[in-house]
């Protein structure tokens, strides 16, 4: 009678082993998965630079839009989180190959931005009226970049016929770049 008692216990107990290493193995994939892909990979990694764009019209927070269409007159504000790599760039180009740079509103080398994650530009852009596709790109460093460096190898890239959409910035192995195509279109009346 014995025999027959314990050989369920030992069935049991293999049952509850495999059990709770599927139910571990099954734990682990969840956190990755879920590591991978909540919200986005920029934001709130430590030590990451990230950059985004809003419009901000009147006295709202601003309005983030999915589908990045923006109108002539409207006001963007941009929103970046940097660490270690707070010399920064922002500049843009429009399909006619114009680079209008933002920062620095003066001279030719990179300003310092303040560190820290979801922090506003202090000044807002004033959208032109052109209508046609813009790129904007944010570059971040942990060294002093040059304007005209930066513009020169845009140039390269438009003076090749390299559409604004497919235009890389590569500024160097410390550096990021993070850039938003917007869409600028007449409002409907």
């Amino acid at each position: 009678m014995e025999p027959n008692n314990i050989k369920p216990l030992k069935i049991v107990t293999v049952r509850m082993v495999c059990k709770s290493a599927a139910m571990l193995v099954i734990s682990i994939c969840a956190g990755f998965f879920y590591q991978l892909h909540s919200g986005s990979k920029e934001f709130g990694t430590r030590g990451a630079t990230s950059f985004r764009i809003m419009a901000k019209n009147g006295a709202s927070d601003g309005e983030e839009r999915r589908n990045n269409v923006y109108f002539p007159g409207e006001r963007l504000q941009c929103i970046y989180s940097c660490a270690d790599k707070n010399k920064f760039i922002l500049l843009s180009v429009d399909d006619e190959g114009d680079v209008s740079v933002y920062c620095p509103q003066i001279g030719d080398s990179s300003i310092v931005l303040e560190k820290g994650n979801d922090v506003p530009l202090v000044n807002t852009i004033l959208l032109d009226g052109h209508i046609g596709p813009e790129l904007y790109a944010a570059i971040f460093s942990e060294e002093k970049l040059s304007v005209v460096a930066v513009r020169a190898g845009i140039g390269e890239q438009l003076l090749a016929g390299t559409p604004i959409g497919k235009i890389v910035i590569n500024v160097g192995h410390d550096a990021d770049a993070r850039t938003v195509f917007i869409e600028k279109r007449q409002k409907a009346r």
